[in-house]
């Protein structure tokens, strides 16, 4: 128990990040950004013995693209293919088997060459950089790095929110608020800010408030501040933004004013507080949504098949569900309440899309009516064993 946050202890607390320790990290990291506002006709694409690299031609600087940037690229490029330009800086191989999870396994045809990469600049080259399919004198925003990455292709009509400047906002109006989850770098960031208790009316439970915050600067999501409610043993976190008025957003798009944006952070964090004792309420009330003894496997199939869970991630969940079982006891723990803490318990070890898409499908099920419970427990139990094993592993 800390003074500030009721639902942690102070060796817990001392694992979080303060707000000066994130802004160094930030720091530390976009001192490497190096963002290049020029056409398409800058630039060219060459290959090497290990892949292709963009060169900007006023400095001869020689820059390996990210994922996410080809694929912008792709969404700009006339009939260009996001597949098919992934798929050629992958080793040859084709997903014909299957593991004991059920996830596809490549079977690796051998590594690509320099001649590889030769013909998938040509196919670049055709869709992206060819005059009467794309206007190559159009401005346009290249984001990177020192370490020789390409991040992102963005639009000159593209607005770049700055993270420190959201940390910052963040900052004064939580000032006391610690980070327990941080991910991404300066380009994109994925956290979890917790609420001190002084800022909402906080109960005896276990339970504790917190914001779900995200922002890039490159387009992998919007700028966003979510209500979360987390847990003290591993302030795993649920995400109910399924409220009115729960969510706040920004597009990266044209003139944003900076003030405006400000004041719209602060009035939505005057509406989510309130929420945050609310939130809490309403996940203790899923621990009486029992699970009326339909099997565990059955229950993960309908939340699989609700949520798009791979077997990989569903066998996840039923490892981490397990545990809850064990820490709450049969009765607590097979319930809607040990679902939702094994769905974000796993969460916490997947990719930052997925995180937040399982916190945000955990929020879900805690907004769920006892009726609509019921009704998803009922399509639980009526599920086939062939159902059942297309969307759960059997060895578990």
């Amino acid at each position: 128990m800390t003074q500030t946050f009721r639902a942690i202890s102070e060796s817990l607390a001392a694992r979080c990040m303060t707000f000066d320790k994130a802004k160094d990290v930030l720091n530390e990291q976009q001192q490497q950004i190096q963002d290049i506002r020029a056409p398409l006709s800058d630039w060219l694409v060459a290959p090497t013995d290990t892949g292709i690299v963009f060169e900007y031609r006023k400095t001869g600087q020689q820059f390996t693209p990210t994922k996410h940037a080809l694929n912008l690229m792709c969404n700009v490029g006339r009939g260009m293919s996001s597949w098919a330009v992934n798929s050629m800086l992958a080793p040859i191989g084709h997903a014909t088997k299957k593991d004991n999870d059920g996830d596809p396994i490549t079977i690796e045809g051998g590594e690509r060459t320099r001649i590889d990469f030769q013909v998938l600049c040509h196919y670049i080259n055709v869709h992206l950089f060819h005059p009467q399919r794309v206007d190559q004198t159009k401005p346009r925003l290249f984001r990177t790095w020192t370490n020789g990455t390409l991040r992102a292709m963005l639009s000159n009509q593209y607005a770049i929110i700055n993270n420190e400047w959201f940390i910052n906002q963040l900052q004064r109006l939580v000032p006391d608020g610690l980070f327990c989850h941080w991910r991404g770098d300066a380009d994109s960031i994925y956290a979890n800010l917790l609420i001190p208790d002084t800022m909402y009316p906080a109960d005896d439970s276990d339970l504790g408030g917190m914001l779900s915050i995200g922002n890039s600067e490159i387009g992998v999501r919007r700028m966003s501040t979510t209500p979360s409610v987390f847990r003290a043993i591993c302030m795993n976190g649920v995400i109910y933004d399924q409220q009115k008025g729960a969510i706040y957003s920004k597009v990266h798009r044209g003139q944003i004013d900076l003030n405006s944006l400000r004041l719209g952070i602060e009035h939505n964090l005057d509406v989510q507080l309130p929420m945050l004792t609310n939130g809490i309420q309403q996940l203790l009330a899923t621990k009486a949504y029992s699970t009326d003894n339909v099997p565990m496997a059955n229950m993960l199939a309908a939340t699989a098949s609700r949520y798009t869970m791979s077997k990989k991630q569903t066998k996840s969940v039923w490892t981490e569900w397990a545990k809850e079982i064990n820490i709450l006891g049969p009765k607590e723990g097979k319930s809607a309440f040990g679902l939702i803490s094994g769905m974000t318990r796993a969460g916490q070890n997947l990719s930052n899309h997925d995180w937040v898409r399982f916190d945000t499908a955990a929020g879900d099920i805690m907004n769920m009516s006892r009726n609509h419970w019921d009704k998803f427990v009922t399509v639980a139990r009526n599920l086939s064993e062939k159902q059942v094993a297309k969307r759960v592993a059997i060895a578990v």
